[in-house]
């Protein structure tokens, strides 16, 4: 389970200033108990063992406090017979490094009405639960959750009444989801109605029907792992128009990673999505920037509906079924991407392109104005959608790096790569699979510099001495390691 990041480390201490702790059992037998008596700031500590309660706050008690657990979630668990294991209505809480579960397979891990609270470092997993609506969320209908989040329209926005509240105090953390583990639930996190934010940041959310669930609602999304859920992040469709964040993340093998309502916007960027289904499905015109796709069996990018507007920069996409499509109605814009080894490109209809590089795909290969079709040189490409063995970074010659290229700009998500050059040294000029340094890699370099042959295919195998540059000097120093006892090549960057 994954400690707390230094911005939630840094809040608990400031919480922790003038405040009392209680134990439990030590000093209250159940966790329910020792809430009931907490006032602001208190934190209930919680000692390993099993709990089988349901954890409640009162209607007259609202005050901000923190429920943590001693030994965190591998032995400390809260396993109540029906859910939900945590409920706040109003008091604003702190949930940390519990395990919990619903005996009866029924239920809400975590059910926050209309109050701030955070959940950290818990692993929720095998739970359901109702849809929330007035002042009762407990109705069996078919959605489920195991953070779930939901306000009224009618609500005080509630970060206005804390203030107003407590203004002398220290400011307590934004609602969030942090470093938990959300497994084999229906929904995992599901936000609902007007005005909620909420972060959800460094958590494993793999194998739920669907993995993070916004109506009305938005979200910094960063430094998480979707994986293997129906979907990974839906912004679905209301009465107000929101936008969330979603940075840094990794999809992987999810049915759909990412859908975008007609009204709801996101900032998608720096994000890798790898064999996914379908990755992208934007129905409002979002910002698509710096992210890699790989290996999405139906389509890495789809923009229809009203997705006029959509700006795709900046992406690297290869190896899917289809790289981007957009339906005849919707105005895209897309530049500087990389949409090569797909079955078929960019179907633009009503698109603008350019300056892209769209290269052998089975079909649509035309880069629009500006553009290329040419082999980008990732540098180490043997791994196709692997990306421990692959590298989609570019070699130094690479025609989409900004001084190789019409534009003057950088094409696809990355820059200059590493992993082509393969330790422990250089010399593998001609990039065989063996990574032997031997005569051939000599008679390669020769074609290269004499005879107008290839470069290498990886740059910095064939800066054989590491000065930065492909030349005599190093066919000199290959010369002198093979045949004279000169040292071995540098090792690789």
């Amino acid at each position: 389970m994954k400690g707390l990041n230094l911005l939630f480390a840094c809040a608990f201490c400031a919480i922790s200033i003038n405040s009392a702790t209680i134990h439990v059992p030590g000093d209250q037998p159940t966790i329910q108990a020792a809430v009931d008596i907490a006032v602001n700031r208190d934190t209930v500590l919680v000692a390993p063992g099993t709990y089988a309660e349901n954890v409640y706050d009162s209607v007259l008690h609202s005050d901000s406090i923190v429920i943590q657990s001693s030994g965190g979630p591998d032995v400390t668990s809260v396993i109540p017979p029906t859910g939900p294991a945590f409920y706040s209505a109003l008091a604003r809480w702190i949930i940390d490094g519990f395990t919990i579960r619903i005996s009866s397979g029924t239920g809400v891990g975590v059910h926050a009405r209309r109050t701030t609270v955070t959940v950290q470092n818990c692993d929720i997993g095998f739970v359901t639960t109702a849809i929330g609506y007035g002042t009762h969320v407990l109705s069996t209908k078919q959605y489920s959750a195991s953070i779930d989040v939901l306000k009224e329209s009618q609500d005080m926005p509630l970060d206005t009444e804390r203030e107003s509240t407590h203004s002398h105090e220290r400011a307590w953390p934004e609602p969030g989801v942090i470093g938990c583990d959300l497994h084999d639930n229906d929904r995992a996190i599901y936000v609902t109605l007007i005005n909620a934010h909420i972060r959800v940041s460094g958590n494993v959310i793999e194998r739920n029907n669907g993995g993070l669930h916004l109506i009305d609602a938005a979200a910094d999304v960063d430094n998480n792992k979707f994986r293997a859920n129906g979907s990974g992040i839906t912004h679905a469709a209301g009465v107000g128009i929101f936008t969330s964040t979603i940075y840094n993340n990794e999809f992987m093998l999810n049915e759909t990673a990412i859908v975008s309502s007609n009204y709801d916007w996101a900032d998608i960027y720096d994000n890798t999505f790898v064999d996914n289904v379908r990755a992208v499905r934007d129905k409002r015109g979002c910002a698509i920037h710096n992210n890699l796709f790989c290996g999405s069996s139906e389509y890495a990018i789809t923009v229809s509906w009203n997705g006029s507007g959509a700006d795709i920069y900046n992406n690297t996409i290869t190896g899917n079924a289809i790289g981007i499509v957009c339906s005849p109605d919707v105005a895209v814009t897309i530049t500087a991407n990389i949409v090569v080894n797909n079955l078929e490109g960019i179907v633009p209809e009503a698109a603008t392109l350019d300056c892209n590089d769209v290269w052998n795909n089975v079909s649509y290969n035309d880069p629009g104005p500006n553009g290329i079709s040419l082999d980008p040189l990732f540098c180490n490409p043997s791994g196709e959608c692997d990306l421990e063995s692959g590298d989609f970074g570019l070699d130094p010659l690479s025609p989409c790096l900004p001084a190789n290229n019409p534009c003057g700009v950088l094409m696809g998500a990355l820059a200059v790569g590493w992993c082509c050059c393969v330790e422990p040294i250089r010399g593998n000029v001609d990039g065989d699979g063996s990574d032997a340094v031997n005569v051939a890699d000599l008679t390669y370099l020769v074609d290269y510099l004499f005879r107008g042959g290839p470069p290498s295919p990886c740059f910095e195998e064939g800066d054989v001495n590491g000065d930065g540059s492909i030349n005599v000097a190093d066919l000199t120093y290959l010369v002198d390691y093979l045949f004279r006892g000169g040292p071995p090549p540098p090792p690789c960057p």
